[in-house]
């Protein structure tokens, strides 16, 4: 069974548990400077680094940084567009 994304998840192009995933890899070397979350697995918010961080390790969600440019444009590069 496929996992069933959040509302703002979908909204931002990201469709599916592998798209989540390559986002947050796309993230990496810049999620820690971040200062809003968002779990689209969870649809849960986070403003605090250290729990998203927890998050990602406990349940091994891919938390994605909500004010990364990545997160808002994942529908346009996963087409190849832009």
């Amino acid at each position: 069974m496929t996992a069933r994304l959040s509302t703002r998840a979908m909204e931002a192009g990201i469709t599916n548990l592998h798209d989540a995933k390559l986002v947050f890899l796309r993230q990496a070397p810049v999620w820690w400077l971040g200062n809003r979350y968002h779990c689209p697995v969870c649809g849960v918010d986070f403003i605090s680094v250290d729990d998203a961080a927890r998050h990602v390790v406990e349940r091994s969600h891919p938390v994605l940084r909500g004010d990364a440019a990545p997160f808002v444009g994942v529908a346009t590069q996963r087409r190849g567009a832009g």
